[in-house]
């Protein structure tokens, strides 16, 4: 290292006499500790002092320094810096040599030149990604000519550095004479990467409670949404394709190409199932979608523990509910399939798309209801309102209102009918109907009820359809009433001409079924009020028929009799 220390003044001069105008140089003469290898072991001391130009430790901490352009590829530099070393070293020995041959007195014995002048040189290389380009300067010696941009850019090009290449970083050497420094002279495109894909969730990943809040600002407890059901077909989750990235350009001039984004993986579970074009992940069932183990994944049925209270909130599931527990009063279960619960069920609203079973039973308390386009089953039902296409079917109803498509039946336990109203399609069975304190108990049973209330809903729904078809007729009028279509409503008027047609056969078929239950010939053969033991006061209708049994009647059938147009008191 003595040798390097004797000329620390000579690069002074040769390298940064004429910086002052020429502009920065690189690198700065602080050492980055925490780009530095040893820098661990360095710490709570003093900073080293910047290495002398031109040696070895100089060129491998000038790479440090150099941060930004080498991140983390010091050591695939290195041996590019290596295989000049020896050049440098020969360079700076010749100077010194010359510089000790200058210093000499003017004597007779002054010898000539030990070396012959050299000019300076430009040693070029780059980062093994060959993103980077680098150029070290060697400095004239003696009569040596100076760096010329022409010498610089042959370097440059010899090293296969063509793209990217800094012109005024250039410059800069050649007029300010930046001797023995590390320059970069040429930097690449880097490659984009492309925007990785999207998954968008249409149910969320987390079970939380959703409060539902008034415009007064009152809370509904009951309401908290913890649930959260799905229908078949129904997007659980879109997704957005991942995009090609832009390709880059190395110093070499070669193409980078770059890296495509990366697509997140499906969340695809227990019945889920992807779209034809798999931009999403579809329902492959009715029922209660979580996200578990990531993965979306669909119960067909929803299973609740323990009670319907506040920590459940109101539930509303689109297939199958079962109910561990009880439901407590103010609250309401719906299902899409069928609904079963093992507890009590106090006054509540359930309701299902098939059939309700109640392992225990409902008091109402003249407050609960319970509807079913299926079947209802309980041990007993008492002061609830109780309405099913299908049977309903317990062993005790008491003071209910219970209208049935098929058949009501108590024939089980007690088998007891008592107070309330009841309708039925078809018939009326229990072991006792009615009781001795004088309590009326109502029975209706017939097609023509079910057929008059099927009528009144067919109706309604005809009025509505009649409402819009008015609307949008109106609608049609005043736009064609124009001496052109509106640019702005030409997607309007086609919408309305397609929904007026739409709404048309809606209206024609509505009209035609209600027309086709008018005419239905009405058959009471399986229309019957059955009981072991009917007690007064016991009222039965049948159409336009009507009979009251006032005294208890054993073994009791009540029927329709074609001959005598009339109810019948019959045995069995």
């Amino acid at each position: 290292m003595a040798l390097f220390d004797k000329l620390k003044h000579l690069f002074s001069d040769a390298g940064k006499e004429s910086a002052g105008t020429a502009g920065p140089t690189e690198p700065t003469a602080t050492i980055d500790k925490a780009n530095t290898p040893a820098a661990d072991d360095e710490k709570g001391q003093a900073e080293k002092p910047e290495p002398e130009p031109g040696s070895e430790e100089y060129l491998l901490w000038a790479l440090n320094q150099n941060s930004e352009a080498f991140p983390g590829d010091l050591d695939a530099v290195a041996p590019r810096v290596y295989s000049i070393l020896e050049a440098v070293k020969n360079r700076i020995e010749r100077i010194e040599f010359y510089r000790q041959w200058l210093e000499q007195e003017e004597t007779e014995e002054k010898t000539a030149p030990p070396i012959n002048s050299m000019d300076a040189e430009a040693k070029a290389f780059c980062t093994s990604d060959r993103m980077t380009g680098f150029v070290y300067c060697l400095g004239p010696v003696g009569d040596g000519a100076e760096l010329t941009k022409a010498t610089l850019l042959k370097a440059v090009s010899d090293c296969g550095i063509q793209y990217g290449i800094d012109e005024a970083v250039l410059t800069r050497i050649v007029e300010g004479r930046e001797y023995h420094r590390i320059f970069t002279v040429a930097r690449g495109t880097a490659p984009i990467k492309g925007e990785d894909g999207q998954v968008i969730d249409h149910f969320s990943r987390e079970q939380v409670i959703r409060l539902q809040e008034d415009e007064k600002g009152n809370i509904d407890h009951k309401n908290v949404g913890v649930f959260q059901t799905v229908q078949k077909g129904q997007v659980i989750c879109e997704f957005v394709q991942p995009k090609e990235g832009t390709d880059g350009r190395d110093v070499m001039g070669n193409e980078v190409h770059a890296e495509k984004g990366s697509m997140p993986p499906v969340p695809q579970g227990k019945n889920t199932v992807l779209n034809e074009d798999k931009s999403a992940l579809l329902a492959d069932e009715d029922g209660d979608i979580s996200f578990y183990n990531d993965v979306f994944r669909v119960e067909p049925q929803l299973t609740i523990t323990g009670d319907v209270d506040n920590t459940t909130g109101n539930i509303n599931f689109a297939g199958n509910v079962f109910i561990n527990g009880e439901v407590l009063r103010g609250f309401s279960v719906t299902a899409g399939g069928t609904l079963t619960v093992m507890g009590m069920v106090e006054g509540a609203v359930l309701s299902a798309g098939e059939d309700i079973i109640l392992a225990k039973g409902m008091n109402g308390t003249n407050g609960g209801s319970l509807t079913a386009k299926g079947s209802i089953r309980s041990r007993f039902l008492e002061q609830a309102t109780i309405v099913a296409e299908g049977d309903v079917i317990a062993s005790a109803m008491i003071n209910c209102d219970v209208r049935a498509g098929g058949n009501i039946q108590a024939l089980t336990g007690k088998g007891i009918l008592i107070g309330g109203k009841l309708r039925a399609g078809q018939s009326v069975q229990a072991k006792r109907i009615g009781n001795q304190s004088d309590a009326c108990t109502i029975i209706k049973v017939g097609v023509a009820v079910q057929k008059k209330e099927n009528a009144n809903e067919v109706a309604k729904d005809l009025a509505e359809a009649k409402k819009t078809l008015d609307k949008i007729v109106q609608n049609l009028k005043y736009l064609n009433s124009l001496p052109s279509i509106p640019e702005k409503n030409r997607e309007l008027y086609d919408t309305l001409t397609k929904q007026e047609k739409v709404y048309r056969e809606q209206v024609g078929n509505l009209m035609a079924k209600i027309d086709e239950l008018e005419s239905r010939v009405i058959d009471y053969s399986k229309c019957s009020v059955r009981g072991d033991m009917v007690y007064g006061i016991t009222e039965i209708f049948l159409d336009h028929c009507r009979l009251c049994i006032r005294d208890t009647t054993p073994r009791c059938n009540v029927y329709y009799s074609k001959e005598k147009g009339e109810l019948v008191v019959g045995s069995f």
